[in-house]
C-alpha cells in the first residue's frame, strides 16, 4: 500500500510540475497590469502647488489601457494639469517602474499604487506664449485618484 501512495505522489508532483508553466510575469507588464483600468477624481483630489483644485477637475477619470510596448492613458476633464488632451502615450522613465512619461510633453509622473489609489506627482512649467503671457496652470501638482 506504501508503495501505491509514493507513485501517486510522484505522478501528482510530476504532472503539477509538467502542467504547472511558468507563470511569471515580467516587471513592465506586471507595472501596467497595476495602471491599467479607469482612475477617478471620486474619492480622491488634486493639489497643485498645495492649493486644492479639485473643483476645476469635476470629473476628472484616467484610463490605462494598451500594453507594455504601445501604453495608452485616456483622459476626461484632464484641464492644464494633462496639457488638455483626451488621449495620449506614455512609457516608464527607467527600470523602477515608479515614473511614467507623457508622450505629449514628455512630463514626468511619479506614482504610487495602494489600496485602489493611484496617487501622481509631476511639476508642469510656466507654459508662456509669443508674447510671454502665461497659458495655463502651472506648479506641482498632486493628483489622488480612487480606481473605478
Amino acid at each position: 500500500m506504501g508503495k501505491i501512495n509514493y507513485v501517486w505522489f510522484v505522478v501528482t508532483l510530476a504532472l503539477m510540475t509538467k502542467c504547472g508553466g511558468d507563470n511569471t510575469t515580467d516587471p513592465a507588464t506586471e507595472a501596467v497590469n497595476k495602471l491599467a483600468g479607469t482612475w477617478t477624481i471620486n474619492g480622491g483630489y488634486i493639489k497643485a502647488d498645495g492649493t486644492d483644485v479639485s473643483a476645476e477637475y469635476t470629473g476628472l477619470a484616467i484610463t490605462f489601457t494598451g500594453t507594455k510596448d504601445v501604453p495608452v492613458y485616456l483622459v476626461q476633464n484632464g484641464g492644464y494639469a494633462f496639457g488638455n488632451v483626451s488621449a495620449d502615450t506614455w512609457s516608464f522613465t527607467d527600470n523602477t517602474f515608479t515614473a511614467i512619461k507623457r508622450g505629449q510633453d514628455e512630463t514626468v509622473m511619479h506614482y504610487t499604487i495602494a489600496d485602489n489609489t493611484l496617487t501622481l506627482t509631476f511639476t508642469i512649467s510656466d507654459p508662456l506664449d509669443e508674447s510671454g503671457r502665461t497659458q495655463g496652470m502651472f506648479g506641482d501638482f498632486e493628483v489622488v485618484l480612487k480606481k473605478k
